[in-house]
């Protein structure tokens, strides 16, 4: 073949087969200095934005169109020509930044660097490190779209006019993922037009200080002007806190769920209360799986957790002043340690909750430094127990202090010695096997509340062991020396019955008001065979519903309410039920208002004492032994109200008064031993139903326009008021 048409053979054949690529070659919705991102310079875009006017790149600069990111790894970008620097028409383009970058448009000092096109969002990321300057007399516009700066990156925006702009009401800019900007427009403004400036993940304006973003000016302002130095955003460092979890510092951005090698389950800190929860955790370390400086550390366990150190380092370290562990009465937290179970590092620990605390070592279980200051307590029915194989299981403290019952139960005879600084057997000895110290915590009394039995654990805070606020809420305990149930200020709402007490002598102490609401076929109140008081000051009020059942029920004792208190019970089916019991006896001005819509208000008890006081309500309702308060006959169903404890307050008994009729339908008739000079009527409400002044010693009132009810009567003279006496209008 001829030589010549061998090589215009090759040629051509060549110009074929690159004119038949370019003419399938896919144009993208870019443009970087005026040329367009296509599928045939796509994979090595640095070379062709070399080949074109006005252009000039360094570094690596490619675009995936499958991923849609267009890459810039240690490259420069410049241009000296009429378009911007990158131009994207294309929604959802990621500007990867590897490296150090720099995108610069030299064309004149109005010349826009980059723009996002209208709808078209775009973000910029970058990894730690990575880096993206970008200068212009515009430099970056997001155009009625959203733009994100994330991944760690740090954006540099210099600009002769706005740094960032938008269109004002419809750019968004956030800045996330622990991403850097620095934005400077320094002839008109460094953020601008912008609707919304979002910052997540930590990120803040830090400088200038005291700049914000401003909804009116809509952009970045200081003193009710856009700013046009530099605007720093940053996430700060975290704050670091003196608690490490198996190696890993807690700090407040891990703060709300420490992770890292050896940690499983929940473990989270809040600095507010210094409180270290782990809730179902696992801890597996060579080095402390707690080590603590933090003063008034408080240690929250909830269920199950275990820590087990593998290395020469104590489970447990705490290095301050004083602190506490605690959990509820199902809380355990198993230590299994080569070298020591609990370590305290001169600090005071406290132990409380009801919570077990279970230390296992080969070498120490619970100990101090050298025993001159450390002090070990052991509260409200916690559990102890701690094995120190080779050196001493409870050591080197100054003291133990055991509350609420506690005491060294194993082994047998186990006490703790001020001179050894340890827990020793009764020939002196340290004793290195389990000692077991618990206390009268696992007692439980005959009383449950919504459900939950008290035990001594939780008696002096119920509400706390409940540990749900819909359920209860206000303050709950009991002391069982007194046999005192304290209701203060206390609400119970439980579908089983509020309070059930088989606590013969029971008081249960009402101070401010008190609600109970049985929402269940159940009682508010079940006293079973046993007698019970009730008892609180003329400022303390039981308030008792049931919407499907009954409100107070007793069976066999007696029932007592006094001191003044009132009580209130509202049910479906009855209001208070004495079933094959003795008596109730309401005393000391105590007040009762019953209702029992279906079954009957008060009803079943044998008799009813009344000291000094009367039915109030109905008018002409009796008691009928066994058979309740009546109203012709039949148990009354509607609100039974009854005042105990006498009319008078012993105001003035040397001035004699009385009263007639009473009941008194049309009028009643008022007497006193001295001129009177005012007379009241107050309904039960409270409320004053007649004032009529008066003169002498005798005065009549007229009552027939008055609402059928009972009132109490104020008598006044020049001394005062005198006394006060009930009356029935029926």
């Amino acid at each position: 073949m001829n030589k010549k048409f061998t090589i215009f053979f090759i040629a051509c054949t060549v110009w074929a087969i690159t004119s038949a690529a370019r003419a399938q070659t896919e144009i993208y919705p870019i443009g970087i200095n005026g040329s367009a991102v296509t599928s045939w310079n796509a994979g090595d875009l640095t070379s062709w934005l070399n080949s074109i006017p006005d252009s000039y790149a360094t570094g690596d600069i490619s675009y995936d169109h499958d991923t849609k990111t267009l890459t810039f790894k240690n490259a420069t970008l410049t241009n000296s020509g009429m378009h911007p620097c990158i131009s994207s028409s294309l929604d959802g383009l990621v500007i990867e930044l590897i490296g150090n970058n720099r995108i610069e448009r030299t064309t004149n000092e109005s010349a826009l660097a980059i723009i996002f096109n209208r709808y078209r969002n775009g973000t910029i990321k970058g990894a730690k490190g990575s880096k993206l300057t970008v200068a212009g007399g515009y430099g970056i516009q997001p155009d009625q779209c959203n733009l994100t700066v994330t991944g760690g990156c740090e954006l540099v925006v210099s600009a002769n006019y706005s740094a960032i702009s938008g269109d004002r009401y419809y750019t968004n800019v956030t800045v996330s993922g622990g991403s850097t900007v620095k934005a400077t427009g320094r002839g008109r403004a460094s953020f601008e037009m912008i609707n919304s400036l979002v910052l997540e993940d930590g990120a803040t304006i830090i400088q200038p200080a005291g700049a914000a973003y401003d909804s009116n000016l809509k952009g970045v302002a200081l003193n009710g002007k856009l700013v046009n130095s530099e605007v720093i955003i940053t996430t700060p460092p975290p704050t670091t806190y003196d608690l490490y979890i198996a190696g890993t510092q807690v700090t407040s951005a891990n703060k709300d769920k420490i992770t890292g090698t050896g940690i499983s389950g929940l473990v989270k800190y809040n600095n507010n209360t210094k409180t270290l929860t782990l809730d179902g955790a696992k801890i597996n370390s060579s080095a402390y799986c707690i080590e603590s400086k933090i003063e008034g550390l408080s240690l929250n366990i909830i269920g199950t957790n275990l820590l087990t150190g593998t290395g020469g380092y104590s489970c447990i370290k705490l290095n301050a002043a004083s602190a506490t562990i605690a959990g509820s009465s199902n809380a355990k937290l198993q230590i299994n340690s080569k070298s020591i179970g609990v370590y305290q590092y001169n600090c005071n620990l406290t132990i409380a909750g009801g919570c077990e605390v279970i230390a296992n070592s080969a070498n120490y279980g619970i100990c101090g430094q050298n025993g001159n200051n450390e002090v070990l307590t052991v509260s409200g029915g916690s559990t102890i127990k701690a094995t120190g194989a080779s050196a001493g299981s409870i050591r080197d403290l100054k003291s133990l202090v055991l509350e609420d019952g506690a005491t060294i139960v194993q082994p047998a005879g186990a006490n703790f010695s001020p001179q050894a600084k340890a827990v020793v057997n009764a020939n002196n000895e340290i004793i290195k096997t389990e000692v077991v110290i618990s206390s009268q915590a696992g007692t439980k009394y005959n009383l449950w509340i919504a459900g939950a039995q008290v035990t001594a654990a939780n008696a002096s805070n119920i509400t706390a062991a409940i540990n749900d606020a819909t359920v209860a809420s206000g303050s709950i305990s009991y002391k069982p020396d007194t046999k005192t149930l304290t209701l203060k200020g206390a609400k119970i709402k439980s579908i089983q019955d509020c309070i059930l007490s088989e606590i013969e002598g029971l008081i249960i102490k009402l101070e401010g008001d008190n609600v109970l609401n049985s929402t269940g076929n159940n009682s508010c109140l079940l006293l079973v065979d046993v007698s019970t008081t009730i008892s609180g000051g003329s400022t303390a009020k039981l308030q008792a519903t049931s919407a499907d059942h009954g409100c107070i029920f007793y069976r066999v004792g007696n029932l007592t309410i006094t001191g003044g208190c009132e009580v209130v019970a509202k049910g479906a089916a009855f209001g208070i039920w004495g079933f094959s019991t003795e008596a109730l006896t309401i005393s000391g001005g105590s007040t009762v208002k019953a209702t029992g819509t279906s079954m009957g208000s008060i009803f079943g008890m044998k008799s009813l004492v009344i000291n000094n006081g009367t039915i109030l309500q109905p008018a002409g309702a009796v008691f009928e032994a066994t058979k309740g308060v009546t109203l012709n006959g039949n148990v009354v169903k509607t609100e039974v109200i009854i005042k105990g404890g006498g009319t008078g307050l012993a105001l003035n008994t040397a001035i004699k008064t009385e009263i007639y009729p009473n009941p008194a339908r049309e009028f009643f008739t008022v007497t006193c031993a001295e001129p009177m000079e005012l007379i009241e009527l107050i309904a039960l409400s409270g409320q004053v139903a007649l004032s009529q002044a008066t003169s002498g010693t005798t005065t009549r009132i007229t009552v027939s326009e008055l609402p059928r009810t009972a009132y109490i009567v104020k008598i006044y003279t020049r001394a005062g008021l005198v006394t006060e006496k009930l009356i029935t209008v029926p």
